[in-house]
């Protein structure tokens, strides 16, 4: 068993590969346990084959996220009957390139692991279900476009993407929806739903060679072929679709979500001088939470002067090709609040004391979230889908990040054009 040294804390990650299936355990003193079965398939994969094969398989939209809600039906009940039996927890969430089974409970090691295991990889699926299932999605689909901030990231993503699947919403449109058929649910499945292409990760009060044997014991007598997958690619281009959107809403006050598209080789120098996307992500990071965060001058001067009410809220995210930087924010004067966002990016002024200070505080920050293994779980697919191991790294990554480093971030920050805004404004 490999085990795993996470920077600057005193836990440690032990790693096994099972039957394919490469097995987290994240050891700590606590009352709850956490499991998450991780499949690397999300909504934006819908162009695949396996390698050797001529033509690419084409899925409907939202195949995904309706393949993770008819996984949990077996073929004597719910899997989610059988975790309230043993008083515990399950639920799952399906992203652009992921979906994750999670289950939480306080006891019953053995039996949650092996029915997560079991229900996940026991494909049992039928016309029926397929039709039943679809009424409840699409129904889910319509409340969707009835909620703002869904509403509001539709917008944005369908502007800010062209060829990337991700300028669809992860449940898919709701003709698209409705064309889903039991043939495209097993397509996936057995394309995607093998060991090899998941990650188990278990946080908690748990003994690794306990949870490897109980994993063991489970896969024994699963047999499966090793396939290697091939996507179809489409390569995002830099254009984006309409720099200016608004859409309605019932809020009184109007929403604005403004998105910078960055191409990832504007990065080119940093990855020359042996940088890594972890490193790209983290120094990113601390320039926004030096230059843009609530604990920035700017944020004060947008609140002092009435330009935001309340929070703003910012985010960013590598996807292959580009950093996507959001900030959001609610105002009475949309445009100003725009204006204000696009004169800041173009004159960033990071100064060395604030990035030592932010520095010291994010440390500080994820040492914290170690008091109890299972905060770590929150997120953990995400970021495991997106960098792997060096996400164990990020506490190094913080305390090794050079000034001179995220000055550099900044220049590329600053020559950014290519910015999609939505307001979503009270309906008229």
């Amino acid at each position: 068993m490999q085990e795993i040294n996470i920077a600057t804390v005193e836990n440690k990650v032990y790693k096994e590969n099972v039957c394919g299936l490469d097995v987290y355990v994240f050891p700590g003193e606590t009352k709850g346990i956490t499991m998450n079965l991780i499949v690397k398939y999300g909504s934006a994969m819908n162009d695949f084959r396996f390698k050797g094969e001529k033509e690419y398989k084409h899925l409907h939209l939202g195949v995904a996220h309706f393949l993770e809600h008819l996984t949990f039906k077996m073929e004597d009940g719910d899997a989610n009957d059988y975790f309230a039996s043993l008083g515990s927890d399950a639920n799952a969430f399906t992203t652009f390139d992921h979906t994750n089974y999670e289950v939480w409970t306080a006891s019953n090691l053995k039996d949650n692991l092996s029915y997560l295991l079991k229900y996940v990889l026991t494909p049992y699926y039928t016309k029926e279900l397929v039709e039943k299932e679809k009424g409840i999605i699409l129904e889910e689909a319509k409340r969707c476009l009835d909620n703002i901030h869904r509403k509001l990231s539709y917008a944005v993503n369908e502007n800010l993407f062209q060829q990337d699947n991700r300028k669809y919403p992860v449940i898919g449109t709701i003709p698209e929806i409705e064309a889903i058929t039991l043939d495209d649910i097993e397509t996936a499945y057995n394309y995607f739903y093998k060991p090899y292409n998941m990650v188990l990760a278990v946080f908690g009060n748990v003994d690794p060679k306990e949870v490897v044997s109980i994993v063991k014991d489970s896969l024994k007598d699963y047999k499966y072929e090793y396939k290697e997958i091939e996507y179809k690619e489409d390569k995002e281009q830099p254009e984006i679709k309409e720099s200016r959107v608004e859409i309605e809403d019932k809020n009184e006050v109007p929403l604005i979500s403004i998105n910078y598209k960055i191409p990832i080789k504007n990065f080119t120098e940093l990855f020359k001088e042996g940088m890594t996307r972890k490193e790209i992500d983290i120094a990113t990071y601390l320039l926004v939470s030096c230059e843009l965060s609530s604990t920035s001058d700017f944020y004060e001067y947008l609140r002092d002067n009435k330009i935001i009410i309340g929070g703003m809220s910012n985010y960013c995210q590598l996807t292959d090709d580009y950093l996507i930087y959001t900030s959001s924010a609610n105002s009475n004067n949309p445009d100003k609040y725009i204006e204000e966002i696009k004169n800041k990016i173009k004159h960033l002024n990071i100064n060395e004391e604030d990035f030592e200070r932010k520095k010291r505080s994010s440390i500080a920050k994820f040492i914290l979230i170690f008091d109890n293994i299972n905060d770590y779980s929150r997120g953990f697919s995400h970021e495991f889908i997106s960098y792997g191991n060096d996400m164990f790294i990020e506490n190094e990554v913080i305390k090794n990040m050079k000034f001179e480093t995220v000055q550099k971030i900044q220049s590329v920050f600053e020559s950014a054009d290519k910015i999609v805004s939505v307001i979503a404004k009270k309906e008229s």
